[in-house]
């Protein structure tokens, strides 16, 4: 699975995010089997969310396209490419992608292309949002 990362929005936790993503995923009629959270982390002024992901490269690129986020994702080469929004790009070193989560961050999700999926997301319609 490879591994991607997209950026949190103001006042945005990592589960609302890992939310939108899926939800966006499912209105662009891209499915996939698993998305594992892997934490967070900072790069430059903005924090991202680190996951791997059965969803193929250039359609995480889409589902971030359609939400209006930038992304990271891995090039032909085995180096991570970061899209800003904003349209600028950088190099992200594969050692902060590829880093071990910390304990307690890891979660896998279940994808959009497995039934009951939207279920793991009933707690932001109660309105809990919890740590993750």
């Amino acid at each position: 699975m490879p591994y991607a990362a997209i950026p949190l929005v103001e006042d945005e936790i990592p589960h609302q995010a890992v939310c939108t993503f899926m939800h966006t995923a499912k209105l662009v009629g891209v499915g996939f089997k698993r998305l594992l959270f892997l934490g967070t982390m900072d790069i430059g002024a903005r924090k991202f969310i680190r996951f791997q992901t059965t969803c193929p490269t250039h359609r995480i690129e889409t589902i971030a396209g359609e939400m209006g986020r930038g992304y990271i994702t891995p090039g032909d080469d085995g180096t991570y490419r970061a899209v800003l929004s904003c349209g600028r790009t950088t190099f992200v070193p594969s050692s902060v992608m590829q880093a071990v989560p910390l304990p307690g961050m890891r979660r896998m999700y279940r994808g959009t292309g497995t039934t009951g999926w939207g279920r793991q997301f009933l707690d932001l319609k109660r309105g809990n949002t919890g740590p993750l």
